[in-house]
């Protein structure tokens, strides 16, 4: 038996060595140290610090049951509600940090994890208080995955205030090459959530150069690695791109939406085949392919979606907005492939799930209701869902149904009805969708006094509390003016839109304040130029605007103007400017295809004429093809029509009947009597059969 110092001898050799493994990252040979040390040690201080040490390193090693069992133990709430949270039991684990002491409660560890719960529950408010409070306490040296925290929070919360500013205090930190390319992505999210699209695909494009540079000097990573760690940044670059394409949807058919359409496609199809080991950005990659393709290629579609997002762990790490988009589009696309069963299932799964939208689901399930032919069911589902939502002040979920509500009763032409709908509940008068379809029905309707009291009416105006959130009222305030000036009262909308501006409907910026002076410019211009001028000089100026010859544009308005309008080909607009590889294709493609149809068309025409031509000489000069009754089954194969059909039946009904079943005379009877045959006497034919000799050689 080993003496007090020997026992002490190992015992500190072992904490040398639990050390060394600690700072190298050997878990499992640090665990291993661990469990000599609990059975050697005696002073149960450091007994506690050892199976914490133990537990650590069983997290690291994803062995989370052992993990949990030793926290529970011994009471390591920090350590235990982090096992929670790697379970996916966000509301236990939150419920255990309120149980931490002040000291641990302060600690970067604890709140970190508590912004992660939040972030993860959807309460992004939250979570980006947490993650300010962590960027300011760190200052310069605050991590950069603390920066795209507080950016992916803020911009879920809806706030974009000091975004910007955090982004820079970590861009003045020195950092190596492979934190450059991360800087680079968490600007563009940044430079998204404050609405530069443009901005922020070029800086993923930077992203992707430095990234792509940094990651090919590592001999260990192979072409398919590098492809895999830039797949986030080529699905964010094509979101990026998407969101200026809704931008140039006024120009639909331009060039440069044609070369965006194909680099956003060739960025997501590059994502997907290169199977990043997240399986949450394939995911992303194959909603964001089927929301650019839309109608187009569904059933590939159906396929990539199938296998990248309906597995609900794959989208465990994004925000639940992001997992509710996606989940509405696979139900989307399962309706659009009348799938309903299975679209009836996930929308089941959904509502068991607690999933907050709602109203998509109801949207689906009424139009599923339609399919099946139960237009009374799908009335009955509206109107009772519509009550639900009111009853639980969902104001906007209410909307959506009413909307449709509506609409249903506009197609079968109970005009009435709809209008009730949509007045009748003073609730939903705050919503400037519901204001705008109303307003809409009355001038449709030829109700102007309807829609005057709707205009007049200011119970809209009086439903969101101080301090909240007024951008509705702004909205609401901004539809006034628009129908204001469209009703031929310019300066009764331009006195809406001093209101709007001056922050009577609530604080306005961004894009509502564009809307609002752009707005009152052409309001203005119509009986007060001057006071248009001087708003439009806050009006930011369209990119490359210098560069426009006006006088070019005008000469090309009159030209336009002074002959019919045509629609330019394919071919045509070849000459528009440089194209991508995947846009030129298209357009050669298409070419072939106008190609084959003319010479199709042209062949067809020569086979007509000469169809003709023997007709006239077959009925003589006299034949006239108008006057001629047409075969209907000039199109069917010959043995296809019905007089072939009818004389293959006659010539079968002669042979009807079994097989050895016909009549047989007496002749053929006797000849085939095998017995008679053996008993007659030697024919005399026989005779003439005599076998010749052998003839030898001569």
């Amino acid at each position: 038996m080993a003496g007090p110092d020997e026992v002490a001898k190992t015992l500190a050799s072992s904490y040398e060595r639990l050390r060394k493994y600690d700072a190298k990252g050997l878990d499992g040979k640090a665990v291993a140290v661990c469990d000599k040390i609990l059975k050697a040690e005696i002073d149960p201080s450091l007994l506690r610090e050892v199976q914490k040490t133990k537990c650590v390193c069983l997290i690291r090693q994803q062995k989370l049951d052992a993990a949990l069992t030793i926290a529970q133990k011994e009471g390591f709430k920090l350590e235990e509600a982090f096992v929670l949270y790697k379970q996916k039991d966000s509301q236990a684990a939150l419920s255990l940090l309120d149980q931490l002491g002040p000291a641990e409660n302060a600690s970067p560890a604890a709140a970190h994890l508590r912004a992660q719960l939040n972030y993860r529950m959807g309460d992004y408010d939250e979570a980006r208080a947490e993650y300010d409070d962590l960027v300011t306490r760190a200052g310069d040296g605050a991590m950069n995955e603390l920066v795209a925290n507080y950016i992916a929070s803020s911009v879920l919360a809806g706030s974009s205030d000091g975004v910007m500013e955090a982004l820079g205090r970590a861009a003045n930190v020195g950092r190596d090459a492979g934190e450059a390319f991360e800087l680079m992505y968490n600007k563009a999210c940044a430079l998204i959530a404050v609405g530069d699209s443009h901005g922020a695909a070029d800086a993923l494009a930077s992203a992707i150069s430095l990234g792509q540079a940094f990651l090919q000097t590592d001999e260990r990573l192979t072409d398919a690695n590098v492809a895999a760690e830039l797949a986030i940044l080529k699905v964010q670059r094509a979101f990026a791109l998407q969101q200026g394409l809704t931008k140039l949807s006024a120009a639909a058919a331009s060039p440069e939406n044609e070369d965006l359409a194909a680099e956003t496609m060739d960025l997501l199809h590059e994502a997907l085949a290169a199977n990043a080991s997240d399986k949450a950005v394939s995911a992303v990659a194959a909603n964001n392919l089927l929301a650019l393709r839309g109608d187009h290629e569904v059933f590939d579609s159906f396929k990539r979606m199938r296998l990248h997002a309906a597995d609900a762990t794959n989208l465990d790490t994004l925000p639940q907005s992001s997992q509710q988009t996606i989940a509405v589009n696979r139900a989307l696309l399962l309706l659009k492939m009348n799938k309903t069963r299975e679209c009836r299932k996930l929308l089941a799964d959904l509502r068991a799930a607690s999933f907050a939208d709602l109203a998509s689901l109801d949207l689906i399930e009424a139009v599923l209701l339609e399919q099946d032919g139960k237009a009374g069911e799908r009335d009955t589902f509206l109107d009772s869902q519509l009550e639900k939502a009111l009853a639980s002040n969902e104001l906007d979920r209410a909307a959506k149904l009413a909307l449709a509500r509506a609409q249903t009763q506009i197609s079968v032409g109970e005009i009435d009805a709809a209008l009730g709908t949509l007045r009748d509940r003073p609730e939903l008068r705050s919503q400037p969708s519901i204001l705008n379809a109303a307003l809409t029905l009355c001038q449709h309707a030829g109700r102007d006094e309807e829609a005057d009291a709707l205009l007049s009416d200011d119970s809209s105006l009086a439903s969101t509390p101080s301090g909240g959130d007024r951008s509705a009222e702004v909205r609401v305030a901004l539809l006034r003016a628009e129908v204001t000036a469209r009703r031929g009262d310019p300066a009764g909308a331009v006195e809406i839109y001093d209101s709007i501006l001056s922050g009577k409907f609530g604080p306005i910026d961004g894009d509502l304040r564009m809307e609002a002076l752009a707005n009152y410019v052409l309001a203005a211009s119509r009986f007060d130029t001057e006071a248009a001028e001087a708003k439009a000089k806050a009006l930011p100026m369209p990119a490359g605007i210098d560069e426009v010859d006006v006088e070019t544009l005008e000469a090309g308005l009159l030209k336009a103007k002074a002959r019919p309008r045509r629609v330019r080909s394919i071919a045509a607009s070849s000459d528009a400017g440089p194209r991508s590889p995947a846009a030129e294709d298209a357009a050669k493609k298409m070419r072939s295809l106008e190609n084959k149809r003319k010479k199709e068309l042209k062949k067809r025409a020569k086979r007509r004429e000469a169809h003709l031509a023997v007709l006239r000489e077959r009925n003589g000069p006299d034949f006239d093809p108008a006057k001629e009754k047409v075969d209907p089954e000039r199109w069917i194969p010959k043995n296809m029509r019905q007089a072939a059909l009818k004389a293959r039946k006659k010539r079968g009904a002669k042979l009807t009947g079994a097989q050895g079943g016909g009549a047989v005379g007496a002749k053929e009877a006797a000849r085939l009597d095998a017995r008679a045959s053996a008993t007659a006497p030697a024919s005399s034919s026989k005779t003439s059969n005599k076998k010749r000799g052998k003839k030898g050689r001569r």
